[in-house]
């Protein structure tokens, strides 16, 4: 006789997501994040203000992988990253380039832990001090981030690899003096590699640095939306794929006179 099989259907995962991340008021500058594409992708923002300080600490991650999966890994990492900000930035912090790096690797973890393995994931992560105007940042294989001062744009390019594929990797923070007026701009994968449909030709690093250079604006705000516009002209009518995310922190030039003395 034989017995009839029975195909079990399996029970389809929930899957969490973060909490939506609202943007601090900067007391010295300016601070903005505009997202726009397809919503398929895994890019994923954050931002803590430290408690009793000047310091805004940010993340910036490129979630390899369909958007509920990757959104669920965000939520992890979110956690992760909101719990242990405050511990690592405390007020008297001794070497914030140190503490910065102990944070990259927690995140890490988080990516790891969240899917039992490896899971590619470039990623950008920043400690500001709005007063001093000093920024610690670790590019892990992220595109590079721009930095606009009275000198033109400098490339922050990856000095690490992308997070969530060894457990162990730790990554050097590096440091910048953002000058007064000066910016610090982030974009997305999807953005830099969006193409035209005629050419096939990537929007690129190059182009958006160029933008940012020549741009003229009064905020954060204005910088990320120039950037978006100028992604649309350039694809046109072609569909992207991806997630655009743009990023950017300005510092006052009302700082220029309590710099200076005057």
């Amino acid at each position: 006789m034989r017995i009839p099989f029975f195909h079990r259907k399996e029970p389809e995962r929930e899957y969490d997501r973060p909490e939506p991340t609202v943007l601090p008021d900067m007391k010295h500058g300016f601070l903005s994040a505009l997202y726009l594409g397809a919503r398929t992708g895994g890019d994923f923002y954050d931002v803590v203000m430290v408690p009793k300080t000047e310091r805004i600490v940010f993340l910036l991650l490129d979630i390899a992988g369909k958007r509920e999966h990757a959104l669920h890994i965000a939520a992890d990492v979110q956690k992760a990253f909101r719990s242990r900000v405050p511990l690592c930035f405390q007020d008297g912090v001794a070497n914030e380039a140190e503490e910065l790096t102990h944070l990259l690797l927690r995140v890490n973890r988080a990516i790891i832990d969240s899917v039992g393995g490896s899971h590619f994931c470039p990623a950008f992560v920043g400690s500001y001090n709005q007063q001093l105007g000093i920024l610690f940042y670790a590019n892990a294989g992220h595109t590079p981030g721009m930095l606009r001062d009275s000198g033109g744009v400098s490339l922050l390019n990856a000095s690490g690899i992308p997070l969530g594929l060894f457990s162990h990797v730790t990554h050097d923070a590096q440091m910048q003096v953002l000058e007064p007026g000066a910016a610090l701009v982030l974009v997305s994968r999807g953005l830099v590699e969006c193409k035209q449909r005629a050419k096939e030709k990537e929007y690129g690093i190059e182009r958006a640095q160029g933008l940012v250079e020549n741009a003229q604006y009064a905020d954060a705000h204005q910088i990320c939306s120039a950037i978006l516009e100028d992604a649309k002209k350039y694809v046109g009518a072609n569909k992207s794929e991806n997630d655009w995310t743009t990023f950017a922190l300005v510092r006052s030039k009302a700082m220029q006179s309590a710099v200076s003395g005057t």
